[in-house]
């Protein structure tokens, strides 16, 4: 972003579109979610409010509406961000997503391979070390198809905000390479640990260190897959577990979670792990960190 056209106030502006247009898209999912509300039986019409109310919340149990209310108002995220970022930079919002200007589809199902194995090795090992404290919810196949097929998104979406919007705009203001990575990351890391509710210290530092995992992924790869696939592998795996086997009401962080040094220490090596597939991939792989522009086609010379 740091271009022929960039100024200072660039980056103010596209994050106040990029709030407004948020704003105005989480207005979308709310038929879906009447809609399911209505036909599923969790709401009536005449509750409509206090249901709306209820599922705005990710405090206390969360049932389907509520679940793919949350998805879906989070998903938002990355037109939002796209439209932030084409319509004040005036850049191929693809460009949000890799050096070459899209998703790269072939590595992103590397990092898939690479990263799934690790994550199942995990949350299969601590569900036996620590099972869950409640039971399995009465529609788990439910929220497990929405697990499955919507997390994706919502993971996608958070990547694109933190790392591709917050790395690229706050990056664009410092002229020195290392300053603008690590102002962006620390940026990142603390806005995405606070924005999931809890003030709690551990867990601010474990979302902390999944936030500057996924930067280092970022920056290693000169785009957002490693990262997306970090965070739907993770939020997936807890779906699955949750809904299948218990621990649902648990699953979700808000005001109330609490973490410990081991929860942390866990993470932190979890990630750190991760990491260094994906480093491992990206250097046998030797996929681009840097934006290579086309070279010019020339015509052959009429004789």
């Amino acid at each position: 972003m740091r271009g022929p056209t960039w100024a200072w106030w660039r980056p103010i502006v596209s994050f106040l579109v990029l709030a407004v247009l948020f704003g105005v898209f989480t207005m979308l999912p709310i038929p879906v979610a009447i809609a399911y509300g209505l036909l599923s039986g969790e709401t009536t019409i005449d509750g409509i409010d206090l249901w709306l109310d209820e599922i705005s919340s990710i405090e206390g149990s969360m049932g389907p509406g509520g679940y793919l209310y949350s998805l879906l108002t989070l998903t938002v995220l990355i037109p939002a961000v796209m439209l932030s970022v084409w319509g004040v930079h005036r850049i191929r919002p693809g460009f949000l997503s890799s050096v070459a200007g899209r998703i790269r589809w072939r590595w992103l199902l590397r990092c898939l391979l690479v990263l799934t194995p690790l994550w199942a090795v995990y949350l299969g090992v601590s569900t036996v070390i620590e099972p869950p404290e409640s039971a399995r919810p009465e529609q788990w196949a439910v929220l497990l198809v929405m697990g499955v097929l919507l997390t994706p998104g919502q993971a996608a979406a958070e990547e694109y905000a933190f790392r591709g919007w917050v790395l690229q705009n706050i990056g664009a203001c410092f002229r020195r390479p290392v300053l603008s990575w690590v102002i962006p990351a620390i940026v990142a890391a603390a806005a995405f640990a606070v924005a999931h509710g809890s003030l709690d210290p551990w867990i601010l530092a474990d979302l902390a260190a999944f936030s500057v995992a996924a930067t280092v992924m970022t920056w290693r790869t000169g785009g957002l897959e490693a990262a997306i696939v970090l965070h739907t592998v993770n939020n997936i795996g807890i779906a699955v577990i949750t809904s299948l086997i218990g621990g649902w009401d648990e699953a979700f962080v808000g005001e109330e979670t609490r973490g410990t040094p081991i929860t942390f220490a866990v993470s932190l090596a979890l990630n750190s792990i991760a990491v260094a597939l994906v480093w491992w991939q990206a250097r046998r792989t030797g996929i681009d960190r840097f934006y290579r522009p086309e070279p010019p086609v020339t015509e052959p010379p009429v004789a």
